[in-house]
């Protein structure tokens, strides 16, 4: 359960630790990634909007916020550009399926965010 008072209004440049684990179709883990990043947008039905820390990508994720925890302060690493992030105010963890097996040449592969509800674990 996330914390209360977290809304789509009020995450708007705050922090994140954004945690994803992408699986195939069959379940078997595809890959992983982690990223730092600021929140510079947000709406329910756009999502929710990352830059990274050094301003080079965006990353849209669901508008969902029962994966978002209150970090706990710290010092975290970004995987993704080995920069170093101190005390962020969210940690956030996805999983993102495969749901289509084999897509057509050209074809647009589809796949299914699920929000990890229970609080990631930090260290």
């Amino acid at each position: 359960m996330t914390q209360d008072g977290i809304t789509l209004e009020n995450i708007i440049d705050k922090t994140v630790l954004l945690g994803i684990c992408y699986f195939d179709v069959d379940d078997s883990l595809l890959e992983q990634r982690q990223f730092a990043g600021k929140v510079v947008r947000s709406t329910p039905e756009d999502g929710i909007t990352l830059r990274t820390l050094d301003g080079s990508k965006e990353f849209d994720i669901p508008s969902d916020l029962r994966p978002w925890f209150i970090a706990p302060e710290g010092q975290y690493d970004d995987i993704e550009t080995g920069q170093k992030l101190t005390n962020p105010d969210f940690l956030i963890t996805w999983d993102v399926y495969k749901s289509q097996e084999n897509a057509t040449e050209g074809e647009h592969e589809w796949w299914e965010w699920r929000p990890r509800l229970a609080p990631p674990t930090v260290g």
